[in-house]
């Protein structure tokens, strides 16, 4: 596992800086071709083993650090700024003044804060107002009962069989309880909230 990770990293290091270099200092052109051919194929296997270790479970430190908490909102939003995104884009770039003056980093810096908060505007619009809402229908349609009851049957604290209940002595009410198959199953009250 470790020679695979280091195989991947050591396959990802030379594709940094090489698409840059002069063409009249190269006396080398097989290098150059290699390297055009394969720099990007290089570069998706390497990405995809760290993805793969991390996966199964030897990814270490780096999967500990694109497991942490702090990244799960930007991930529930990737799908849906990578559907907004071009949006955003074409009413920045609509609404600016052609030809744009270029003033140096400055200008390349304010559109580049232009183009990420209004993408994470409408990716959060679209995640608030279309995916989760859709999430919720979807699980109120497709979980039904039994999947329900096979759920609670994992959890050993709310089952006890009717012998050891004592049903009829259970400070429960009847409306709380579901009996199936000699097993009697606590479920908890629907809140009065609306």
């Amino acid at each position: 596992i470790i020679f695979h990770t280091d195989l991947s990293t050591s396959k990802k290091l030379p594709t940094f800086g090489h698409s840059r270099k002069d063409p009249e200092k190269s006396d080398w052109p097989v290098y150059q071709v290699t390297f055009t051919a394969m720099h990007r194929i290089i570069w998706a296997l390497s990405i995809s083993w760290l993805i793969y270790a991390c996966q199964k479970g030897f990814g270490g430190l780096l999967n500990a650090f694109l497991s942490m908490r702090i990244f799960l909102p930007l991930s529930s939003a990737c799908y849906a700024l990578y559907l907004g995104h071009i949006y955003a884009i074409f009413a920045i770039y609509m609404s600016s003044s052609f030809p744009i003056h270029y003033d140096g980093f400055i200008t390349l810096l304010n559109y580049y804060w232009k183009h990420l908060s209004l993408c994470y505007f409408i990716a959060i619009s679209i995640l608030i107002c279309i995916e989760m809402p859709a999430l919720h229908i979807v699980k109120i349609l497709f979980y039904n009962s039994e999947q329900q009851m096979q759920a609670e049957a994992k959890r050993p604290e709310i089952i006890r069989t009717r012998e050891e209940d004592g049903l009829h002595s259970s400070p429960i009410h009847d409306s709380h309880i579901i009996r199936n198959n000699n097993v009697v199953r606590r479920i908890r009250p629907k809140s009065r909230r609306a």
